[in-house]
This record gives structure tokens, sequence and C-alpha cells, in this order.
């Protein structure tokens, strides 16, 4: 596996069938996608064999905090660590706090996020419009 922050139409084309397939709800349009790559202020991180996309992180640099808008492995690559590799990665690639949110029932990932060094430390009510269901903030805080 290989990491990498060269994103090629290819990669994107992935992306976005990814993204349909592990976000039904909330999924980004790859054209939304394009719009994200085209600013400086989105990191995209891809996890890759043999030019095959097996996860990603996208991030939104929000001048004072990261946030992580989707961190997503594929489902024949879960449990091969691609996640924690993936946000390895993107602690490396900057040292400010880290936020994103989570749907409350994804227990799966806030235990992964925890793991990570995340805690939680609010919940949006109803944040989610396809079924009014919580948000759990997280954050990760980076020392001074």
């Amino acid at each position: 596996m290989r990491i990498t922050d060269e994103i090629t139409e290819n990669y994107l084309e992935q992306i976005g069938n990814l993204e349909k397939k592990i976000f039904p709800r909330s999924f980004y349009k790859k054209e939304q996608l394009q719009e994200m790559k085209a600013k400086n202020d989105y990191l995209f991180l891809i996890a890759e064999e043999q030019g095959k996309v097996q996860g990603y992180v996208i991030a939104h640099d929000s001048l004072d905090i990261m946030e992580i808008m989707k961190i997503a492995v594929a489902e024949t690559e879960r449990g091969q660590n691609t996640a924690r590799v993936l946000f390895e990665k993107l602690l490396e690639a900057t040292q400010m706090n880290i936020i994103l949110e989570v749907r409350e029932s994804n227990l799966r990932a806030i235990r992964f996020y925890e793991k990570m060094g995340m805690k939680k430390i609010s919940l949006r009510k109803g944040y989610y419009g396809d079924n009014g269901e919580n948000a759990v903030i997280m954050l990760l805080e980076r020392g001074e």
C-alpha cells in the first residue's frame, strides 16, 4: 500500500464510486471532488495499490483547525490498518488540531477515532438530514 497526495482524474473517479457505496446518503459527487481538488485548503490522502484506491481522507484546512470531511476504506480493504495509516499520514501532514463529526450510531468509527486519540466534545442533535440522527463531534488536540 502506498499513500499519495497526488490526485489524478482516475483517483477522483474511484473516490466518487467509493463515496456512493460507503456514504449512500451523503456522498460527494465527482464534480464536488474536482472543486475541492482545485482549492488549496483541501487535502486529499489516498491509500492505493497498483492504481486502485483502497481508502482516502479528505480534510479541510479551516485556518485554525483541520476538519476531516471524509475518511473511508473500501469494504474489501477493511481490517488491513488502512484507516490507521491514512490517519497517521494526516497527523504528519498537519500540526493543527483535528475535528470531525460522525454519526452517533457509527460505534466502530467512534472507537477507531478514540484509539487515534480523539475525544468526544459535543453532540449536534438532529444533524443528519436524512434521518435526524445526532452527530458526535470529536477533537484531537495537538500540542502548541
